[in-house]
C-alpha cells in the first residue's frame, strides 16, 4: 500500500486485483488500492472478479486494460444503481479519473445523504 504522495513503477501482486497503470508499468500512486478495492466490491456484490478470463492471463490483461463493466450481465442483478456508480468511479480505467479513498468513502452509496431510492432514479440512466 502506498501513502499519498509517493509514487512506484514495481508490478507485484495478484494480476486479478492490479490496475491498468501497474500492468502497463507506468507510474502508480495510492489509487492503486481503489482499484483493488473497486475489485474486491465488485467480487461481493456480484459473485465474479471482474475482466478476469479462464482463457488466459494474457486475455484477462487484456480485459483489464480495455474492458468496461458489463452490467448487462445476470450477475448484476439485484446490485443498485449507486454501488454500480462507485464500482465505475473506482474502476475507472485512468488513475486520474479514478476516485480516491476519500472521495469513494464520501460516496452516497458508501454514506447515503439522502434517499438512496431517489438517488438511484437520478442515476439510472448514466450507467
Amino acid at each position: 500500500m502506498l501513502a499519498q504522495g509517493f509514487f512506484s513503477k514495481s508490478k507485484l501482486g495478484t494480476i486479478a486485483f492490479m490496475p491498468p497503470e501497474v500492468l502497463n508499468r507506468k507510474e502508480h500512486d495510492h489509487k492503486m488500492d481503489v482499484w483493488a478495492l473497486g475489485i474486491i466490491l465488485c467480487t461481493m456484490l456480484t459473485g465474479h472478479i471482474p475482466f478476469v478470463s479462464p482463457r488466459s492471463v494474457e486475455q484477462t490483461v487484456e480485459n483489464i486494460c480495455f474492458q468496461e463493466l458489463d452490467f448487462r450481465s445476470k450477475c448484476w442483478d439485484g446490485v443498485p444503481m449507486l454501488a454500480r456508480h462507485l464500482m465505475t468511479q473506482m474502476l475507472a480505467k485512468d488513475a486520474k479519473q479514478r476516485l480516491n479513498i476519500d472521495q469513494v468513502l464520501k460516496h452516497p452509496w458508501i454514506s447515503p445523504a439522502e434517499e438512496t431510492s431517489q438517488q438511484d432514479a437520478h442515476l439510472g440512466n448514466n450507467i
